[in-house]
C-alpha cells in the first residue's frame, strides 16, 4: 500500500505506511499533510489514513521511553566520588601537635576577609545561574525523535524558560518547558511591543490561545479544540497564515507573502478528475503503468471513399 504526499504543490514519495508512521513520529510529515493513497479516488490529509494516528503514537511512546532509560542510565553512571589518599591513624608515629592556636586580632581579619570572598563567590555563581537561564535561546534547543524538547548536546528533556530577541534585543518570543514538553504560558510579541499571540499549554498540549494583529486588535481565538489563529510577519505585521483547528487538529491553513497575495491553501481545492487521468502517457499516484486514454476520432475526420464493386454488365445496342 503506497501513500503519495503532496506539500505545497510538490509531490513526495510514494512511501509505505510504515515508512509514512516513521517519518510522521519524527516530524518530517505532518499530520495536515495531504495524501493520496494507491487504489483511492480523493486526496485526504495524513491522520486520515486507516492505522496512521494509531501507529504514530505508538511509535512516540517508545522513543519517549527509551530516551527517559537513556537518560537515567547516565544518571546513575556518574563519575565516583574521590576518596581521600592520606588518613591519620592511630599507628602513624609521625603525628606533629603545634598545640592551640595563639588569639590573635588578625585572625578575625582573616576570618571576615574568607566570609567577604564566600558571599562573593556566592552571590556571583546566583547571578551566573540567573542570567544563564534567562539567556538560554530558541535556537540553542531542539525537538528530537521522541517529540521532546532538549538543550542541544544534553540527553536530559529540557525544563525552564527559553528566549528568542529581535535584531534590536527587544523581546520576541517565551516558551516554558517541564520534562521537553511545553508547560503553562507561550507568548510571542510584534516587533513594535504589542502581543501577537498567547498560548496556554498542558502536557504539550495546546488548551487556549488568542492571536492579536500588529495594533493589538483581537484576531482569533482557540478553545475546546476549535477556533482560527492568524499568524504575522514579525518585522511588517502583515498577516502570514491563519489556522483553522477541529477536533485539536489544524483542518485547514492559508498563507500569504508579504504583499498579502494568496500563495496556499491546505487542503487545497483540486479538480475532481486529478486523480483519475492527468494526461497522455503519464501515471496515477503510486502506479507505474502508463495509462493510455480511450482512442477518439477527430471531428473532421473524411468519411472514407467507398469503391462499388465491379460486375461482368453486358451492353445491348
Amino acid at each position: 500500500m503506497n501513500i503519495l504526499i503532496n506539500r505545497d504543490g510538490h509531490h513526495m514519495g510514494p512511501f509505505t505506511h510504515d515508512q509514512a508512521c516513521h517519518m510522521l513520529a519524527e516530524g518530517k510529515l505532518q499530520a495536515w499533510d495531504l495524501c493520496w493513497q494507491n487504489g483511492s479516488r480523493d486526496w485526504v490529509t495524513l491522520e486520515k489514513i486507516p492505522g496512521v494516528s494509531e501507529k504514530t503514537d505508538a511509535l512516540r511512546q517508545q522513543r519517549r521511553a527509551e530516551a527517559i532509560a537513556a537518560a537515567q542510565a547516565v544518571s546513575a553512571g556518574g563519575p565516583a566520588q574521590p576518596h581521600p589518599q592520606f588518613v591519620a591513624g592511630s599507628d602513624n608515629s609521625h603525628t606533629f601537635d603545634p598545640g592551640p592556636v595563639p588569639k590573635s586580632s588578625r585572625n578575625w581579619m582573616r576570618v571576615g576577609v574568607w566570609a567577604g570572598m564566600a558571599v562573593t563567590l556566592i552571590t556571583a555563581l546566583g547571578v551566573w545561574i540567573f542570567f544563564l537561564n534567562k539567556e538560554l535561546l530558541i535556537e540553542n534547543i531542539e525537538r528530537r525523535a521522541d517529540n521532546l524538547t532538549y538543550v542541544q548536546g544534553e540527553e536530559i528533556p529540557h525544563t525552564g524558560l527559553v528566549y528568542k530577541y529581535f535584531d534590536d534585543d527587544s523581546l520576541w518570543e517565551t516558551v516554558n518547558y517541564i520534562e521537553g514538553l511545553r508547560e503553562g504560558k507561550r507568548t510571542v510579541w510584534h516587533i513594535n511591543g504589542n502581543i501577537a499571540l498567547q498560548e496556554t499549554y498542558q502536557s504539550g498540549h495546546l488548551i487556549t490561545a488568542a492571536s492579536f494583529n500588529f495594533n493589538s486588535v483581537p484576531s482569533g481565538t482557540y478553545e475546546g479544540g476549535r477556533g482560527k489563529l492568524t499568524l504575522y510577519f514579525n518585522h511588517s505585521g502583515t498577516r502570514n497564515e491563519e489556522l483553522e483547528y477541529k477536533g485539536g487538529q489544524i483542518s485547514k491553513r492559508t498563507i500569504w507573502d508579504h504583499n498579502g497575495n494568496l500563495i496556499a491553501m491546505i487542503p487545497p481545492k483540486l479538480p475532481p478528475n486529478m486523480a483519475t487521468y492527468t494526461g497522455p502517457g503519464s501515471t496515477l499516484p503510486g502506479t507505474t503503468t502508463p495509462v493510455t486514454p480511450p482512442p477518439v476520432a477527430p471531428t473532421n475526420a473524411v468519411p472514407p471513399v467507398v469503391t462499388p464493386p465491379t460486375t461482368n454488365t453486358v451492353v445491348c445496342r
